[in-house]
């Protein structure tokens, strides 16, 4: 994964506190997995990683987040169409 394509593709995405909250402590997780694989951490330059620093195997992605659908009794779909979720939940919650 790269920079966008151009400047326009750039965008912003405003957090709620929980949201921020949430990402702080997953970077304050990543620290202590950091120190923990010592050498071994893979400076991938991720947010999300394995526990050495690697990308996420799509598959893996993917399988977690069908797991994750059936145990919060969410309709199961593809993880790419998530997005587009998100973006309805976002603009729905004013």
């Amino acid at each position: 994964m790269g920079r966008p394509k151009s400047k326009a593709d750039e965008r912003v995405v405003g957090l709620d506190k929980g949201s921020v909250e949430s990402v702080k402590a997953h970077r304050t997780l990543r620290k202590r997995e950091r120190l923990a694989a010592g050498e071994a951490w893979g400076n991938s330059g991720r947010m999300f990683t394995d526990e050495l620093g690697q990308a996420l195997h799509p598959d893996y992605v993917s399988r977690r987040f069908r797991e994750l659908a059936k145990e919060a009794e969410l309709p199961v779909i593809k993880f790419h169409a998530a997005r587009h979720t998100a973006a309805y939940q976002y603009r729905g919650g004013h």
